[in-house]
C-alpha cells in the first residue's frame, strides 16, 4: 500500500506505479495519525519524511505500532534541526527577520509546511518582497551543474514488540 494524506501525491505515486508496471499496490489518501485500517495488518512500514510533517507525530507513531504485525518494523526518515538543513529552514527565517513570524518557543515551533496560510495572509508588497529575499537565498544552492539542497536526516527503524 502507498498512502499519503494529500490527494495529489497519492495520485503522483499511482501514475509512477503505472510507469513501473507496478500492479500489486494499493493507493489511498490516508492521514497516518488516524489510519482506517485493521490493527496488525502490515508486516512492516517505511515512512520517509512523514512523521516531521504531522501536527502529532506521537499520533502518527502510535498508529504505525498500531497496523504493524508483532515483529513488524517500522523503518523511517526525518530532517535533523534547521542548521542542518538550510533550505528548508529557510522561509521561516527570512519571515521572522522581516517581522512577519515570532520566533520558534515552547508552544509554536514552525513545521516546513506551516508557513503557507501566513504568506498567503501577507499584503502583496511583503509577499512579493519574502519571495524576492527567499529567491535571492536561494541562488546560493544553484550551480552549473542543477541544484544542491545540503541537507541531513535521522532514520530510525523500530519493530514491534511481539
Amino acid at each position: 500500500m502507498s498512502t499519503d494524506i494529500a490527494p495529489s501525491m497519492v495520485e503522483v505515486a499511482r501514475k509512477r506505479g503505472a510507469e513501473l508496471g507496478v500492479s500489486n499496490v494499493d493507493y489511498r489518501v490516508l492521514d497516518a495519525q488516524a489510519m482506517d485500517l485493521a490493527d496488525a495488518s502490515f508486516d512492516g512500514i517505511i515512512a520517509r519524511w512523514v512523521f516531521m510533517l504531522m501536527p502529532d507525530p506521537a499520533a502518527g507513531f502510535r498508529e504505525c505500532r498500531r497496523v504493524v504485525k508483532p515483529g513488524g518494523h517500522l523503518a523511517f526518515a526525518v530532517f535533523t534541526g534547521p542548521e542542518d538543513n538550510p533550505f528548508a529552514a529557510l522561509p521561516s527565517r527570512v519571515l521572522r527577520e522581516a517581522g512577519h513570524l515570532p520566533p520558534p518557543s515552547s508552544e509554536w515551533q514552525p513545521g516546513i509546511l506551516a508557513l503557507g496560510p501566513l504568506v498567503r495572509a501577507l499584503p502583496d508588497a511583503a509577499r512579493n518582497a519574502v519571495r524576492a529575499t527567499i529567491d535571492a537565498r536561494l541562488a546560493s544552492f544553484t550551480s552549473a551543474g542543477g541544484i544542491v539542497l545540503p541537507s541531513r536526516c535521522w532514520g530510525g527503524l523500530a519493530i514491534r514488540a511481539a
